[in-house]
């Protein structure tokens, strides 16, 4: 347990002192019957429930707790919205669910935004402690 850790943290702060910030995305196997990637953003099923416009209105204090909240910014200025990182065409779901990714049923992604009463892992210790 403390090695991991001491590991990820670590690891983060090379990254951060060569590049400025990175991306850490926690990626296990799990058993429920849906076979998604779930990708867990330290948002819950009842978050991810909402529309878009509820999410991208989101104070920056609850956006904060997104372990991909660094990228709402990207390097040439452009911003993104909250929703379109989380589950838009070019987000982790989305992108994972097309032809040049394999295929990979995903969630959140475009075509299925939330886990609809399903089970879904939303994300845990180490993405909150370590996430972006």
């Amino acid at each position: 347990y403390h090695e991991f850790h001491n590991f990820i943290k670590q690891a983060s702060a090379s990254v951060s002192s060569h590049y400025g910030k990175g991306l850490l995305v926690d990626v296990h196997g799990h058993t429920h019957a849906e076979g998604l990637l779930e990708f867990g953003y330290n948002l819950g099923s009842g978050s991810l429930s909402k529309t878009n416009e509820w999410l991208d209105d989101l104070p920056n204090w609850v956006q904060d707790r997104f372990s991909m909240k660094n990228l709402i910014e990207s390097k040439e200025g452009e911003t993104w919205k909250f929703s379109q990182i989380l589950r838009g065409p070019k987000s982790m779901g989305g992108l994972m669910s097309t032809s040049a990714f394999g295929e990979y049923p995903s969630i959140p992604a475009p075509h299925r935004p939330d886990p609809q009463g399903d089970p879904y892992f939303s994300g845990g210790y180490d993405i909150e402690t370590h996430g972006s």
